[in-house]
C-alpha cells in the first residue's frame, strides 16, 4: 500500500499501523475459519447473562458451535485476524448493521487488501484495520476501540486464517484476548461489578452515586474540610523511586527487600496489604484506598494509630483519618461544596490507584511487590497471612474451563496462574498505562500476571541510596489544610438530611395503611423514588433483595404479592432515610 493512501486511511481512522511482529509473512491460501476457543465471558457469572428486566441477552456464557455463515449472521461485530479477501470477509463488509475490525500483522498483506478498496467507503462502514503488531499499538488498541462499539454491537465473533492462527498461535490468542476483555470491560462489567451486581434484574432507573458512596460522602464530609487534597502533593516526591505493595500470596518473601529499601523509595501500600505489611514488620509511607464499598473498612480495623503513615483516600472511600498521621483525599465529588481534588486514573483494583498515585508524587520507577493478581488455585485467589480476604486453598477438582473457574493466564515464564476476570481486566490495563506513560516498572514476583511490555521481572533490583526522604514525608504531614467553606458544607448536609427526613416521614404514613389503597400510592412513591436515584441507593442496604422485591411487585402471582414486595421495598427506604440521618448528624458534630 503506498504510503499516501495509507496517510489517508489513518486520518479518516480506518487504518492504525503497530510495529513489525516476527514470522508475520506467512502465505494465507485465502479462507478464513471460526475461532475455536473459550470466549472470556464464559468466566462470568451466568446469573448476569440476561441481566435486564425488559431488553435482550447480554452475552452468551456458553456460545453453540456454528458454521463461519451462521457465526457472521450471528454477530454484529466481526472480526478478522488475516488480510485476505474472502466470501466471508465480503459479506461482512456488505452489512450494514455490522462493524468490521480486521488485523494483520503484515503490513504488506494488509496493503494489498485495503487497495481494493476506495478509503472513503471503509470508513463510511466504520471498518477499523491494524496492520502490524496489535498488542504494542501507541495509543493502545484500548483506546481504538470506544465503549459505544460493544455496548451498540455486542459481543465479538472471531474468524482467522489457519495459516496465521498456526504461524502466531499465542499472537492471535493475545489479541482477541485483548479485544475480549474491552468488550467484557465495556459491557459486561459494569453489571457484573459492584455498581449494578445486586440490582437484578436491571430496570430503567436513575442512577447516581450508590448507597456506599453516598454513605461516604457524608461520613467525610468533616474530613474533606479539615484534611489534605492530594493535589497539594503533585511531584512532591520529585525522582523518589515507589515501591508499590499488594496483599499477594508471596508478599511475606519480599519482607527483606521492602526492609532493606524503606529509606530509598516511598512504600505505597494498598488498603488490603496494610494489616500482612504491619505484622511483618514493615510500616508504609503511605496507604492508598479507592475501593467504595463499605466493606473495605474492615482492612484498617483494629489497628493502632500509625502517626507516620500518609493517607491517600478517594473522597467516597471509607477513609479513618484518626488512624493516620494525614489524609490527602482525591476523586471528584461536588466541588462547588467540597472544592476541587485530583481525579487519579484509575481501573479495577486498586494497584491501578497506587501506580497513578506515584505518578502524581513524581516517582519515575516503580517497584511492585506482592502485586500478582493471581493464584496456582483455579477456584479461589490466594493472599497474604493477615490479609482480609486470607483463605485456605480449595479442594483439588477438574477443570471446567469456564465459571465458577478462574480464568486461566499463562505468565511470560510459562506458568498457568488463574485471576478473576476484573483482576486480568486490571492487569491488562496496566500494561497499556505502564506504556503510554513511560513510567520504568519493576515486579519482583515471576509468579505474577502483571509482568510484560513495560514491567520487567527482578527479585532484587537495586534502588540507589537517599538522603532526606524522611524530611520530605514529613512535610507533607504537616501541610495546612487547604481553606474550606464549612458553611457551605454545613448547607449541603442540612439539605440532605431534610431531603430524606422528607422520605421517611411520609412512609411512616402509607406503611401503616394497607390493601388497594396502599399498592396505589405505594406504585406512585415507586416511580418517584425511581427517578431520584433511592431506587438505586436502597439495593445494597443491609439485606434488601432487589429479586425477591421485582419478582413480588412486577410478575406477581399471588393476590397479596404486589403488597408485599412494596411494603418489603418502602420499609427498606426508610430505614435506610433514617440511617443516612445518623451519618449526616455524626458530621455536623464533628464540624
Amino acid at each position: 500500500m503506498e504510503e499516501v493512501k495509507a496517510k489517508v486511511l489513518e486520518e479518516l481512522g480506518v487504518l492504525r499501523r503497530g510495529p513489525a511482529v516476527e514470522g508475520a509473512g506467512v502465505a494465507l491460501s485465502g479462507g478464513h475459519e471460526v475461532l475455536r476457543h473459550v470466549p472470556v465471558w464464559a468466566y462470568e457469572n451466568p446469573i448476569f447473562a440476561a441481566p435486564f428486566a425488559d431488553d435482550g441477552p447480554l452475552f452468551d456464557p456458553e456460545p453453540p458451535e456454528r458454521s463461519p455463515e451462521e457465526a457472521l449472521a450471528a454477530t454484529r461485530l466481526p472480526v478478522f485476524l488475516g488480510a485476505t479477501r474472502t466470501p466471508l470477509l465480503d459479506a461482512a463488509l456488505a452489512r450494514r448493521d455490522a462493524a468490521v475490525i480486521l488485523l494483520d500483522p503484515d503490513p504488506g498483506r494488509m496493503g494489498a487488501l485495503l487497495a481494493g478498496f476506495p478509503p472513503r467507503d471503509l470508513a463510511a462502514r466504520g471498518v477499523v484495520c491494524v496492520q502490524g503488531d496489535a498488542l504494542r499499538l501507541n495509543p493502545p488498541l484500548a483506546r481504538l476501540l470506544p465503549e459505544k462499539l460493544f455496548l451498540k454491537m455486542g459481543c465479538p465473533e472471531f474468524f482467522v486464517a489457519p495459516e496465521l492462527l498456526q504461524a502466531l498461535p499465542e499472537w492471535v490468542r493475545a489479541v482477541v484476548e485483548q479485544i475480549e476483555f474491552l468488550c467484557w470491560r465495556h459491557r459486561i462489567y459494569p453489571v457484573s461489578g459492584q455498581f449494578n451486581s445486586r440490582g437484578l434484574p436491571l430496570r430503567r432507573i436513575e442512577r447516581g452515586l450508590f448507597l456506599d458512596q453516598q454513605h461516604h460522602a457524608y461520613e467525610n464530609a468533616a474530613a474533606l474540610a479539615s484534611q489534605g487534597n492530594l493535589r497539594q502533593v503533585r511531584d512532591a516526591l520529585k525522582g523518589v523511586p515507589a515501591i508499590l505493595v499488594a496483599a499477594g500470596p508471596d508478599l511475606a518473601e519480599r519482607a527483606e527487600f521492602l526492609r532493606a529499601n524503606r529509606d530509598r523509595a516511598v512504600i505505597i501500600a494498598v488498603n488490603n496489604a496494610l494489616k500482612p505489611l504491619l505484622a511483618l514488620g514493615v510500616t508504609p509511607h503511605v496507604v492508598v484506598i479507592n475501593d467504595n464499598s463499605l466493606a473495605a473498612r474492615v482492612s484498617f480495623e483494629g489497628l493502632d494509630r500509625l502517626p507516620e503513615t500518609i493517607l491517600a483516600a478517594h473522597c467516597l472511600s471509607h477513609a479513618p483519618t484518626e488512624l493516620f498521621g494525614r489524609t490527602f483525599f482525591f476523586g471528584a465529588y461536588k466541588p462547588e461544596v467540597f472544592g476541587a481534588r485530583p481525579v487519579l486514573r484509575i481501573y479495577g483494583s486498586v494497584i491501578t490507584a497506587a501506580f497513578s498515585l506515584a505518578r502524581h508524587l513524581g516517582c519515575p520507577t516503580c517497584v511492585l511487590a506482592g502485586v500478582q493478581l493471581a493464584a496456582a488455585d483455579p477456584w479461589r485467589l490466594t493472599y497474604a497471612r493477615n490479609s482480609v480476604h486470607e483463605a485456605p486453598d480449595s479442594e483439588a477438582r477438574p477443570l471446567v474451563h469456564r465459571h465458577p473457574q478462574l480464568y486461566p493466564v499463562r505468565t511470560p515464564f510459562g506458568e498457568t496462574l488463574y485471576s478473576t476476570l476484573n483482576f486480568r481486566d486490571a492487569a491488562l490495563w496496566f500494561l497499556d498505562e505502564v506504556r503510554a506513560t513511560g513510567v520504568r516498572c519493576v515486579n519482583l514476583s515471576r509468579r505474577s500476571i502483571l509482568l510484560g511490555p513495560g514491567v520487567e521481572f527482578d527479585e532484587n533490583p537495586r534502588l540507589p541510596a537517599r538522603q532526606g526522604l524522611d524530611a520530605a514525608l514529613r512535610a507533607l504531614r504537616e501541610l495546612p489544610a487547604p481553606r474550606a467553606d464549612k458553611g457551605k458544607i454545613k448547607a449541603f448536609l442540612a439539605r440532605e438530611r431534610a431531603a430524606w427526613a422528607n422520605t421517611a416521614g411520609p412512609l411512616d404514613v402509607l406503611l401503616s395503611i394497607s390493601g388497594p389503597e396502599f399498592v396505589k400510592n405505594g406504585m406512585d412513591v415507586l416511580e418517584q423514588l425511581d427517578r431520584g436515584n433511592v431506587t438505586y441507593l436502597v439495593q445494597r442496604f443491609e439485606d434488601f433483595h432487589n429479586p425477591t422485591f421485582h419478582r413480588l411487585v412486577f410478575e406477581p402471582k399471588e393476590p397479596d404479592d404486589r403488597e408485599r414486595g412494596l411494603r418489603l421495598y418502602l420499609e427498606a427506604v426508610r430505614a435506610m432515610s433514617l440511617r443516612f440521618m445518623s451519618v449526616i448528624d455524626r458530621a455536623f458534630a464533628a464540624l
